[in-house]
């Protein structure tokens, strides 16, 4: 791949295979090149750019698009809408494919409503008013036959798929509990400069504050809690019920969200799903997913059932199977025949099971679905722009309500 180094330790290269040697013969053949629309500069050049030979399309960066063309992190602004709007215009009239990067809601409803193709990563939102603007772009794309495809990609991993579905054909029998961990240590931290207003340290340690990530238990555990609403063929739990806080991480430079999370949802039919989710240092670590039914217990993040009466069954296969890969390969077919993917409905309704369990968590009481959906409290700062900006005190359960 040209003269780029290879770094075998990281975990996306390992995905789907068995060597080193087979990674890069297949990454040598199966490349794209996305080159970054982010300055003014790259936008009066984009045709020329994005038109050299071998370019499968552009990625547009908002953020350091709005500061180049000195509106920073101004994405309601019209001037960044519209130029963001037109790098993707220029990119597919080239018949190339564009890729918008952006957590904000309303950034995703100016890609749907400029009519182009969208992967939406999470969070796609963090709070209640982010998630109805959401769920009403996921329409409108629906409406506009947009492909909308989403980043939860387990949803994309064949071994993942005929798992669930052996277990919603009734393999374990009527599902009694569902019991999810994404126990993990911690993650990276920017530091901080000292030409960096507190906006832009914020963003660059976005994980840590929650108007950005929605704390962990929806920038990460969201993939966890993506399998339970599967296993559940995404019917909303009635309520949860959570307790979390910061026990480990506690520094100030991790801003306001917490480092643990347990909760307990409650459907209508009795389940109960039971979620742990911590990123602490020096702990052990564990990610898993089982499903326990009245004939027996499914293994999801092993792709195992185990029946009651002595029947087992695990998926066995030679082929490829990279979720990150499939997703884009769906993607990118759709794109080409002309088809139609919307996986809005599954991505809200779990990006929304994340915010009620933070709401429980952070305010000590039960919150239902409803009460998460319709809620009003918003984690937006009033304005989107590099200078101060207020930072919510860490969350006190019992204190107030967060929701």
């Amino acid at each position: 791949v040209g003269n780029r180094g290879f770094a075998g330790s990281t975990r996306g290269v390992r995905y789907g295979f068995t060597d080193p040697i087979t990674s890069m013969a297949w990454a040598n053949q199966e490349t794209h090149l996305f080159p970054q629309i982010e300055t003014a500069q790259a936008l009066r050049r984009c045709a020329e750019i994005i038109g050299v030979e071998g370019i499968s399309g552009a990625v547009i960066g908002p953020a350091d698009l709005s500061i180049s063309l000195g509106k920073p992190l101004k994405f309601d602004d019209p001037e960044v809408v519209a130029a963001v709007a037109e790098a993707i215009r220029i990119t597919r009239s080239l018949g190339k494919i564009p890729i918008l990067v952006s957590s904000h809601p309303a950034l995703v409803r100016a890609a749907v409503e400029a009519g182009k193709y969208i992967f939406c990563e999470k969070p796609v939102a963090v709070d209640g008013p982010g998630i109805r603007h959401v769920i009403e772009s996921c329409a409108l794309a629906k409406k506009k036959d947009l492909v909308l495809v989403s980043g939860l990609c387990y949803r994309y991993e064949n071994k993942k798929r005929e798992t669930i579905k052996r277990i919603q054909e009734g393999a374990v029998g009527d599902i009694l509990t569902i019991e999810t961990v994404y126990n993990t240590s911690g993650l990276w931290h920017k530091g901080r400069k000292d030409n960096w207003s507190e906006m832009e340290y914020q963003v660059r340690n976005w994980l840590y504050f929650d108007w950005l990530s929605g704390d962990h238990i929806v920038e990460q555990h969201i993939h966890s809690l993506d399998k339970m609403m599967w296993v559940m063929k995404d019917t909303p739990p009635l309520k949860a019920t959570a307790s979390g806080g910061r026990t480990v991480r506690t520094d100030a430079k991790y801003g306001n969200i917490f480092d643990h999370f347990n909760t307990v949802f409650e459907w209508e039919n009795g389940v109960r799903g039971f979620s742990s989710c911590r990123q602490w240092e020096n702990a052990v670590t564990a990610v898993y997913d089982n499903v326990y039914g009245t004939k027996g217990l499914a293994k999801v993040q092993t792709h195992e059932i185990a029946g009651r009466d002595g029947s087992n069954w695990k998926w066995e296969s030679a082929e490829k199977d990279d979720m990150y890969q499939n997703e884009l390969d769906a993607l990118f077919s759709a794109v080409r025949k002309g088809e139609v993917i919307n996986n809005g409905d599954y991505m809200v309704k779990s990006t929304l099971a994340a915010i009620m369990a933070r709401m429980a968590a952070y305010s000590g009481q039960s919150v239902t679905w409803d009460q998460a959906l319709n809620s009003e409290l918003t984690y937006f700062p009033e304005k989107l722009e590099m200078g101060d900006v207020a930072t919510r005190p860490v969350p006190v359960p019992g204190a107030a309500k967060y929701f």
